[in-house]
């Protein structure tokens, strides 16, 4: 593969089912922990994304330089912590949809405040492997 296409700007999109070891009440611990490792991680990887958490899985969209992206999603399927992993779209892109955050979370949240919330993420998890296109308006929508 050229080296220009290896670095060149690519977009993954995948989902999978958490495989916590934890007890229920300690998932949103691991989460934070996810995401505060991700952030750093990807920070210096020049990755940018989002990590959706409803139903017991995770949806995650990962943009950067491909080689960096391949390395990120191999650690992925490598953890434990995902199983049933479905790569649901991994494609060549013009430009970041979600530059601002080297890892943006959103989760479900039993808060009343959060319905709208929980409701635009329930429409993703229903769309997201047969319309990726829509789920990723969608997924943009959530983190505005």
């Amino acid at each position: 593969m050229p080296e220009s296409h290896y670095n060149s700007l690519h977009r993954l999109l995948y989902t999978s089912k958490s495989r916590f070891s934890c007890s229920e009440a300690h998932v949103p611990v691991e989460i934070k922990g996810i995401v505060a490792k991700s952030f750093e991680k990807n920070r210096h990887r020049d990755l940018t994304g989002v990590l959706l958490f409803i139903n017991d899985t995770f949806i995650q969209v990962l943009e950067g330089p491909l080689s960096e992206i391949e390395t990120a999603f191999e650690a992925i399927c490598c953890d434990m912590r995902h199983g049933n992993l479905k790569l649901v779209d991994m494609t060549p892109v013009e430009t970041r949809i979600f530059d601002e955050w080297s890892m943006a979370f959103v989760g479900f949240d039993v808060d009343p405040s959060h319905l709208r919330t929980n409701r635009d993420l329930q429409e993703v998890y229903t769309i997201v492997e047969s319309d990726p296109e829509k789920a990723l308006r969608q997924i943009r929508g959530l983190i505005n």
